[in-house]
């Protein structure tokens, strides 16, 4: 069986240290704005390849967003997310014992078509601080 090897190529590396730079939950189109202001040469297409390639490979974060376009996230590993109402903006969730709180929903869910559940993606809703400064909530 033939060992496919993926390369680490110069722009990937280039987009992984923007989306880490970001330091947020970014769209693919703002990681290219961001990226075009030190290398124009990097296609949209390049981004968007790289992007998804890198969370394959477990070294960003995707988020599926309904309504929304998908978000990267400059963080891999498995947490929540709230998004608020105002701006749209996306935040994390401090929230200890992620596994407890997915197991305890399994358990909740009557499944009768069968599905095996393999994890969930949990997006709250409220007004970040900042709306809610603006806005005299």
């Amino acid at each position: 069986m033939e060992k496919i090897i993926k390369r680490n190529t110069v722009q990937s590396q280039i987009i992984l240290e923007t989306v880490q730079k970001m330091h947020s939950h970014v769209t693919a189109e703002e990681v290219f704005m961001q990226i075009q202001n030190s290398h124009p040469n990097i296609s949209r297409a390049t981004v968007y390849r790289n992007l998804n390639i890198l969370y394959e490979e477990g070294k960003i974060g995707r988020i599926s967003v309904p309504d929304n376009a998908a978000k990267f996230d400059f963080m891999p590993a498995h947490h929540y997310h709230v998004r608020c109402e105002k701006c749209d903006k996306l935040f994390d969730v401090d929230m200890n014992d992620f596994d407890s709180v997915e197991e305890d929903l399994k358990r909740k869910i009557k499944n009768d078509n069968g599905f095996i559940f393999t994890g969930c993606d949990i997006i709250f809703k409220g007004i970040c601080p900042e709306c809610k400064k603006s806005a005299k909530i």
